[in-house]
């Protein structure tokens, strides 16, 4: 017995020092309570977002629709579970499932089911144009998309070209003509000064085949759908249904030849006359005819059209300035609208939000209005102005969390510096969102105390990015921050050793300090030669810099030893365009050793070894890349900042990413000494059952990482059977093996994990 068991644990010990770090975190639980405003909020570490486009999906197969938020910020798709009973709003954040959506979505997502599946498809943008994935997903295989058009054609008559949607809308997607397929509404070019229409483009598959089931055969049917322009000049819209150049619906327009038409297409890509509408079409007032709500770039407001004639032949021959007729939608920047039954109670309710990037309205930035009424007449009454935000640390645009016990009692404290809050006036506010640490050392609870922690706004530094450490060498902890200049500031804690944390600003100090662009400092002490403080930082080019201050007097000087440090540059590292590099050096476990931990802006967090012997010309071997969910981060300007501390007294520290979108997300590590990955049963990421099994066993991964392969050892350690997998659901046929007590090994995308399982 006693060598059976030495084999075994020879097995796993030899398997698991051949492990990197590939999956070392995982989402930390929602079990941190978090307070703002005097609530615990829901989920505070729900990602946020800026720019946010709603669509409903049963994402987990449970029967309920689930939101499905694509934030046009960064192309971020988000997801979130509906929790709720029937009449409630609860939902949780699962950035599990936004790692299954395809890659690389720009300008806008929708998801409609297009051919009567039950599952919603996805629509999206491409350049110019439209792009179209079915949904595939199964309840054992959880969520998949496959492409089916990656190019959507229509036939305009003379010529079949590219299906027009202008990269600032967002269409319609909808059965506007009542055959039973799914039709496309999209602005038109702007190719005159007297405004804009609609064009529709109409599906053909049931005319064509009997069948919903197509997305390959469209045509222009309508030149000025409904009858309508949109006006240049103003928020104003030109009924046209009994005379001007809409009055047939379907205006003259100059005959193009193909190459014409996509020169056209190309003109607008760089510049042209539209600028940018929002379109939701769905019934108002319960007369079964399709009614329009459009949003204008230029305007706050938005604006419907009552349709009067039918869907076949839609005439809008009323227009409201503003919807609903109490509280109207007003966002400050191009509104957008959405229709989802968001508090289960079968009724779609409307959701107005910003859709325009890099000024958002940060915390009032999403809308929501219930529906009162019935989903054949609705009655939309404004419910909150912060839907789903208000449960999550939300800061804006651009969060960047730095760890840090600023009351110091002991316990780990968090600020989150940002971009900015966007202002009225267009300007940004940039200052530091404090989160006091009020739980224990293992059951941290954090509350809100501060949107301006130290009144930094009154500095006007934009871009801001701290780092602590005692500068001047007096016992207690100083600030420098990054900015978005590429400079540096200096804030002296006069407070004195032990007491909460008040700064003065040094403005001689440090001055010169300039690496150009997005400075992310870093202070530390591992890489100093002295007793006094070095500092990194990384930059807009990526490459982290490194300096040494050599002062001997309270003033810091800091030398700069490289602009390079070990050679790296994230750019080349990562293969993703410029961002904001941040660099941290942190030890993973407790007995580790101390290494450089690199964020990027696409979405990866790197590890690189041997920092200890200031190997400066020479760069270290890259131990691991950590892709934090797929790749959800990311985005080609601004990337993302990440701090770390073992905030739950496990000896390991946990890893806090802040967005472009202004939100947080937590990381729980799960990183050994020996790589093997030890979770507790709350946390464990494999599910195999039954078990103790006759002859069918399921496999499952519970943080939805998908599983590459499963293998079974018996107890000596000898491989018995092996199989490729692919999804995160899995099934084993144990039918050729005796009755037994076995090893399963479990290779995710997450990491390695074994299970005993028995055979009876």
């Amino acid at each position: 017995m006693k060598k059976i068991l030495f084999i075994a644990c020879y097995f796993l010990i030899n398997t698991a020092l051949a492990q990197n770090f590939s999956g070392g975190f995982i989402p930390y639980p929602n079990t941190i309570p978090v307070n703002q405003n005097n609530k615990n909020i829901s989920m505070p570490f729900g990602g946020g977002f800026d720019v946010p486009q709603f669509s409903a999906c049963d994402l987990d197969f449970d029967g309920k629709k689930d939101i499905v938020i694509f934030d046009r910020e960064g192309g971020k798709v988000s997801c979130y579970l509906n929790k709720g009973m029937t009449g409630q709003i609860a939902y949780e954040y699962a950035p599990q499932y936004a790692a299954k959506f395809p890659k690389k979505l720009i300008d806008w997502m929708l998801l409609v089911d297009y051919n009567g599946d039950g599952k919603e498809d996805i629509f999206t943008a491409i350049p110019g144009g439209v792009k179209i994935y079915k949904n595939t997903s199964t309840a054992l295989n959880g969520i998949s998309f496959s492409l089916v058009n990656g190019d959507v054609q229509a036939d305009f008559g003379s010529f079949v070209t590219r299906l027009y949607s202008s990269p600032a809308d967002i269409p319609a997607i909808i059965d506007a003509d009542d055959d039973g397929d799914i039709d496309i509404l999209s602005m038109e070019l702007g190719i005159d000064t007297a405004g804009d229409g609609i064009y529709m483009y109409k599906n053909m598959s049931m005319e064509t085949y009997g069948v919903k089931d197509s997305v390959n055969n469209f045509i222009v049917h309508k030149r000025c759908w409904g009858r309508f322009r949109e006006s240049f000049q103003n928020c104003n819209v030109s009924l046209q249904y009994q005379s001007g150049p809409c009055a047939t619906g379907n205006r003259y327009l100059p005959e193009f030849t193909k190459s014409e038409f996509e020169n056209l297409v190309q003109e607008k890509l760089t510049g042209g006359k539209h600028s940018g509408s929002t379109l939701l079409v769905f019934d108002s007032n319960g007369d079964g005819k399709n009614d329009i709500l459009i949003g204008d770039i230029g305007c706050s407001n938005m604006y419907l059209l009552v349709n009067s004639e039918s869907n076949t032949n839609p005439i809008f021959s009323t227009f409201y300035r503003y919807y609903p007729t109490i509280d109207p939608i007003l966002v400050e920047n191009f509104p957008a609208a959405f229709y989802i039954d968001v508090n289960n109670d079968n009724k779609r309710d409307l959701i107005a939000a910003a859709n325009t990037t890099g000024n958002a309205d940060n915390f009032e930035n999403c809308k929501l209005y219930l529906n009162m009424g019935t989903d054949s007449v609705p009655d939309f009454v404004l419910s909150t102005n912060a839907f789903l935000e208000e449960e999550m640390i939300e800061v804006g645009e651009g969060a960047h969390p730095v760890f840090v016990d600023f009351d110091q009692n002991g316990l780990m404290d968090f600020v989150v510096s940002t971009t900015g809050y966007f202002q009225t006036n267009g300007t940004y506010k940039s200052g530091l969102t404090a989160y006091k640490n009020v739980g224990s050392l293992n059951s941290p609870a954090f509350e809100l105390v501060s949107r301006d922690q130290w009144s930094l706004s009154n500095f006007n530094i934009s871009n801001m990015v701290p780092t602590f450490g005692d500068v001047d060498l007096d016992g207690d902890i100083d600030m420098i921050t990054g900015a978005n200049d590429g400079t540096f500031y200096y804030f002296e804690n006069t407070a004195g050793t032990a007491n909460p944390f008040q700064f003065n600003f040094k403005s001689n100090y440090l001055t010169g300090l300039d690496i150009g662009n997005l400075s992310t400092p870093f202070l530390n002490t591992s890489l100093s030669s002295n007793t006094r403080l070095a500092m990194l930082s990384g930059e807009r080019f990526d490459n982290i810099n490194y300096w040494q201050d050599t002062s001997n007097t309270a003033e810091p000087k800091f030398k700069l030893m490289t602009d390079s440090l070990f050679k790296i540059n994230m750019r080349a590292v990562s293969g993703f365009p410029s961002g904001r590099t941040t660099a941290v050096i942190q030890k993973l476990f407790n007995s580790d050793r101390e290494r450089l931990v690199v964020s990027n802006a696409n979405g990866k967090v790197y590890i690189f070894n041997h920092i200890d012997n200031l190997m400066v010309s020479v760069g270290p071997a890259v131990v691991d890349s950590i892709n934090l969910m797929q790749g959800q981060y990311t985005l080609s300007n601004g990337g993302f900042g990440i701090t770390m501390a073992d905030i739950d007294g496990d000896n390991k520290p946990e890893l806090l990413a802040g967005n472009p979108q202004g939100g947080l997300v937590l990381f729980k590590n799960q990183i050994t000494p020996d790589g093997i990955k030890t979770v507790s049963n709350s946390l464990n990421p494999i599910s195999c059952y039954p078990n103790p099994t006759q002859q069918i066993l399921h496999v499952k991964s519970n943080n939805y990482a998908p599983i590459i392969s499963v293998e079974i050892f018996n107890m000596m350690g000898k491989s018995l059977m092996q199989q490729k997998v692919g999804n995160n659901i899995t099934t084993i046929n144990l039918i050729d093996l005796a009755n037994g007590v076995y090893t399963l090994k479990v290779n995710t995308e997450s990491g390695i994990f074994y299970q005993k399982i028995s055979k009876q």
